[in-house]
């Protein structure tokens, strides 16, 4: 029998340097302190009209709230800017190019296009979940990992993109869908 996973601080250590908003007894809060040793957090409520106040939880017992990975493909706000995450993941990696959208060929992959000298060339991205990397190749190669992995999960722990799958193994709830309670 497969044991269930729970949540852990190396799920989310990386998201709380940009206050993510986290679900706990049905109540939306912000993670105020971690206590590493004894794997908990402090929480501060989102809404203080409520009455709520800060409380200490173990972090098995919060949800964050998330968006999927297959987000990295749409149109998403963030500091009152319109970007497309993708987009932005090739700027990271080769910031002297002009890149935009050009398709979505699948779920975890995407062509862009930068208009560039040298060629017309069009270039892969994707999230590659066995290497745990984004991974950049020209259409008709495997491709190999970027070298600006840190800039890239800085990235996505900005945005809150789960490239660790928390949403659909039930640690983390979809920041789309979620419902306020």
């Amino acid at each position: 029998m497969k044991k269930k996973r729970i949540l852990k601080l190396q799920d989310i250590q990386g998201y709380i340097a940009h206050k993510p908003i986290v679900i706990c007894r049905k109540e939306r809060y912000y993670i105020k302190t971690v206590n590493p040793m004894l794997e908990t957090v402090e929480l501060i409520p989102v809404e203080t009209d409520k009455g709520l106040l800060s409380c200490h939880e173990v972090i098995k017992n919060i949800k964050p709230l998330l968006r999927p990975l297959s987000d990295i493909y749409r149109e998403i706000t963030h500091e009152d800017k319109i970007e497309i995450p993708i987009v932005e993941l090739a700027k990271i990696e080769f910031p002297e190019e002009k890149w935009e959208f050009h398709s979505k060929e699948s779920k975890f992959y995407s062509v862009l296009k930068s208009p560039c000298a040298m060629s017309d060339a069009f270039l892969c991205v994707r999230y590659c979940t066995k290497r745990h990397c984004i991974i950049v190749s020209s259409p008709d190669s495997y491709g190999n990992p970027v070298t600006k992995q840190y800039q890239i999960l800085d990235y996505m722990h900005s945005r809150f993109i789960d490239y660790r799958n928390l949403i659909n193994t039930g640690m983390a709830f979809d920041i789309n869908s979620y419902k306020q309670l």
